[in-house]
C-alpha cells in the first residue's frame, strides 16, 4: 500500500472506475478505498489525529475524523474526476453547477491590466477553481504538482484545451514563470497553505489554527515585484455536485483586520473557513509535519494532551 493517500487513491485503475461508474458509485468506492487506507497506514491517521487534538481538543478530534476523511476523499474523487470524465460533464459542471461570487472584483482588479495572483488554498473543491475560470474566458496559470505521471497528461490535456498554464512548483524556481504569466495579464493560482514550499521570514510569525509558526515571505515578494492585485478564492461545496466559488480582496476581509502582509490575511480568512467547517480542509498531516517532536511524543503518549505551547517548530528546513 502506498504510503500517501495521493498516490494510493490517483491510480489508472480508480480512474477508470470513477468514468464509467456512476457518481454515486464511483464515490463509495473511494471512500471504501479511503477507509482502508487510514486502515492500513495508523501512522497517516495518528499524525492528523494529533492536529485535531490541538486545535480543537481531544473530544471534538474524534467526533470530526468522519467529516475530515470524507472531505479528503472528496478532494481525490473531483480530481480523479476531471481527468476521467467527457468534456461534456466537465463543462457542465463548470458552467452550470458552479457559481461565481464577487466575479465584479476580479473583473476590477483585471481591467488594472496588471495580471492578477489568486490565492486559494487546499479547501474543499480547489481543483475546479481554474477550469470554473478558464471555461468562462479568464486567462488563468495554475502553479500544480502531480503525484503521477498519468494524471499530469491528462491535466495537461485538458489543460491544453481549455487554455489554462500549467506550471510546477517543484521543477525548480517558478518565480521568473510566475512573474511572466502575471504580465501578461493572467489570472495566477497559488495556495498560501502549501506549508512545505514557504520560504520564511526568519524573524516573523503568524497565527494559524491557534498555532504560531514562521511566516512565509513568497507572496509578498511576488506581489511587490510584478505589481498584480491579490484576490483570495475559495471553492465551496453545496451538495449535489454544485458548488460556489467565491471572490474576495483578502485585506477587506474581517478576519484579515490589522494584517498587512498578504500571506497573514490569506491565512487568517482560510483558519475562520476552517473552524466553521473542518472537513472542507485536508492539509492536516502537513501541519503535523511542523510539530517539534516533544509535542508529537506528549500527543502519542498522553491521549488527552492539547493546546501544547511551543508545539510548532521555530523554523523550516523547506529548501524548495
Amino acid at each position: 500500500m502506498a504510503n500517501d493517500l495521493s498516490t494510493y487513491l490517483q491510480t489508472k485503475q480508480n480512474a477508470a472506475v470513477l468514468r464509467y461508474s456512476p457518481l454515486w458509485l464511483g464515490r463509495a468506492y473511494l471512500g471504501l478505498k479511503g477507509a482502508l487506507f487510514f486502515a492500513g497506514n495508523p501512522g497517516a491517521r495518528r499524525a492528523i489525529h494529533r492536529c485535531l487534538r490541538l486545535c480543537y481538543g481531544p473530544g471534538r478530534a474524534r467526533r470530526l475524523w468522519p467529516a475530515i476523511r470524507a472531505g479528503m476523499v472528496d478532494h481525490y474523487h473531483e480530481k480523479l474526476l476531471l481527468a476521467a470524465r467527457p468534456f461534456s460533464w466537465f463543462r457542465q459542471v463548470h458552467l452550470e453547477r458552479t457559481e461565481l461570487a464577487g466575479v465584479e472584483v476580479l473583473e476590477s482588479a483585471l481591467a488594472a491590466g496588471r495580471g492578477v495572483i489568486l490565492v486559494t488554498a487546499h479547501y474543499a473543491a480547489v481543483e475546479l477553481i481554474p477550469s470554473a475560470l478558464a471555461l468562462r474566458g479568464y486567462p488563468v496559470s495554475v502553479m500544480v504538482h502531480c503525484k503521477t505521471e498519468g494524471l499530469r497528461r491528462r491535466l495537461q490535456a485538458l489543460a491544453d484545451r481549455i487554455g489554462i498554464n500549467l506550471l510546477d512548483p517543484k521543477a525548480g524556481s517558478v518565480v521568473f514563470g510566475a512573474l511572466e504569466q502575471l504580465q501578461q495579464g493572467r489570472i495566477l493560482m497559488t495556495q498560501c497553505d502549501e506549508m512545505d514550499m514557504w520560504r520564511p521570514y526568519p524573524n516573523r510569525s503568524v497565527q494559524f489554527m491557534g498555532l504560531a509558526m514562521q511566516l512565509d515571505k513568497a507572496l509578498d515578494v511576488l506581489a511587490r515585484k510584478s505589481g498584480a492585485q491579490p484576490i483570495f478564492a475559495l471553492n465551496h461545496r453545496l451538495g449535489g455536485y454544485r458548488y460556489r466559488l467565491t471572490l474576495e480582496r483578502p485585506g477587506e476581509h474581517p478576519a484579515a483586520a490589522g494584517l498587512r502582509n498578504l500571506t497573514a490575511q490569506c491565512l487568517a480568512i482560510l483558519d475562520q473557513h476552517i473552524r466553521e467547517n473542518p472537513g472542507a480542509w485536508y492539509e492536516w498531516k502537513k501541519l503535523d509535519s511542523r510539530l517539534i517532536r516533544p509535542a508529537v511524543r506528549e500527543l502519542d503518549e498522553n491521549p488527552r494532551s492539547s493546546r501544547l505551547l511551543g508545539a510548532v517548530a521555530p523554523e523550516t528546513a523547506c529548501s524548495a
